[in-house]
């Protein structure tokens, strides 16, 4: 008889270990299953954010109306867009800590639109005028050539540093074919 309430203890004892071990698994198991839904939440909310960007960016949210209006037409014809590489801005490729350095060096020569040749923007310049659109600058790549630094004297050196430093940081970024474009935007 003692032997069976000696095996009956013990036979407590690990059934009280398991609820234990149970009841710890169980509250594991919520545990992530609240981090999934936290990070389900997470990536809905990013997936959201990246469906409204990638939409904003279909309808050049942002942009000058001119450019707008040269940038939608120029994604409905394919013909009218050839030679069209696209605004300064989204041809560069800007460290996420120098998106406001960058954006108040260049101002609205962010949105300059750069073609392929003259004869290129001509063509744009010409689709503005018929449909009353407004003003664009153009950089045609054929005719953009990088000038030698000249600053003018009125400029504080420490100006001059600060715009050379974030042209630096964003050349080493960007595509090479673009790195005059930079130049010029900058009027170095």
């Amino acid at each position: 008889m003692e032997a069976l309430k000696s095996d009956y203890a013990s036979t407590l004892r690990r059934r009280e270990d398991q609820n234990e071990l149970l009841k710890k698994v169980i509250e594991e198991g919520k545990q992530l299953e609240s981090e999934i839904n936290s990070l389900n939440h997470k990536n809905m909310k990013a997936s959201s954010e990246r469906r409204i960007l990638i939409d904003m960016e279909k309808a050049f949210e942002g942009y000058d109306h001119s450019v707008k209006g040269v940038l939608k037409a120029c994604s409905k014809d394919e013909k009218l867009g050839h030679g069209v590489h696209g605004v300064v801005t989204s041809l560069m490729k800007i460290p996420k800590s120098l998106e406001r350095a960058v954006e108040v060096a260049l101002g609205r020569q962010l949105q300059n639109v750069v073609t392929e040749s003259e004869k290129d923007a001509k063509r744009l310049i010409d689709h503005l005028k018929r449909n009353s659109l407004g003003r664009v600058t153009f950089l045609p790549l054929s005719n953009i050539r990088p000038n030698r630094f000249n600053v003018p004297a009125q400029v504080e050196s420490s100006m001059v540093l600060s715009a050379l430093q974030i042209l630096y940081l964003v050349t080493r970024t960007s595509t090479s074919r673009y790195l005059h474009i930079y130049w010029v935007a900058l009027s170095l």
